[in-house]
């Protein structure tokens, strides 16, 4: 006979573009759903406020999108326990510029674990399972230099949109971005003019400076070249999503 059961999962949840002031399980963070770090900063502070019941733990680093850990930045308080409506300032620091190009944007992945406290000696006592969740949150640091200016949205709707065929004879989308900043781009739909449809050819695509990149058109998708529109969203610096509607898109490689 079991006199207890106890079982102790960990859901791993991995957020993507939030907006201000989202709440993910019992942490709310106020000052954005990205960090732009500019380099003239001397460090940038990222502040949190747990409103659960219970202490957490919250840890914090930070790594390249290919998950390499030797990157120039650093964070402190890397591990910090947290009370309830106690509010905590990271600060993400640079600790050298001299690896990251000064003519355009960089970009790192920022993350937070919170994990929660585990009351292990009480469940004993009273013979209750518990259910634990560490939550794991995902934020784009981008590294912007001086050199770029700061109006990243100034030419979001001249990045240049063009039909073609791939090698192996697929329709695909091919956006050129000739600017120094990385844009995020949500919920992108080819549509017609003429009858109003709406297709979902990709959710989510960073495009990296100074960068050309390929999408592939599902084949069940039929293009009428002279009345394609492209509609999407881009992330602005603050995680709003702002409306973006591209009329003319291109049908030659020119």
């Amino acid at each position: 006979m079991l006199k207890i059961c106890l079982f102790h999962l960990v859901l791993i949840i991995v957020s993507f573009f939030l907006e201000n002031n989202y709440v993910y399980a019992d942490l709310l963070f106020n000052n954005a759903s990205r960090i732009i770090y500019f380099s003239q900063e001397k460090q940038h502070h990222f502040s949190v406020i747990h409103h659960g019941k219970n202490k957490l733990l919250v840890q914090s680093w930070i790594t390249t999108p290919e998950g390499e850990d030797d990157v120039p930045f650093v964070v402190s308080p890397s591990l910090k326990n947290l009370e309830p409506d106690v509010p905590l300032a990271l600060q993400i620091m640079l600790l050298s510029e001299k690896s990251l190009p000064s003519d355009r944007e960089s970009v790192f992945y920022f993350y937070l674990n919170e994990i929660p406290e585990i009351s292990t000696a009480n469940n004993i006592k009273n013979k209750q399972a518990e259910l634990t969740f560490a939550i794991k949150h995902r934020f784009y640091l981008f590294y912007r230099p001086k050199n770029i200016g700061n109006n990243s949205m100034e030419n979001v709707n001249s990045l240049n949109w063009r039909l073609s065929k791939n090698r192996q004879g697929e329709s695909i989308l091919v956006v050129k971005n000739p600017y120094p900043f990385y844009y995020s781009l949500i919920d992108i739909e080819l549509s017609d003019q003429i009858d109003s449809q709406h297709n979902m050819i990709e959710e989510h695509l960073l495009l990296a400076p100074l960068s050309t990149t390929e999408i592939v058109i599902p084949k069940n998708i039929a293009i009428n070249k002279n009345s394609a529109t492209l509609n999407f969203k881009v992330i602005t610096d603050i995680g709003r999503g702002l409306p973006v509607v591209v009329n003319h898109i291109n049908d030659s490689d020119n």
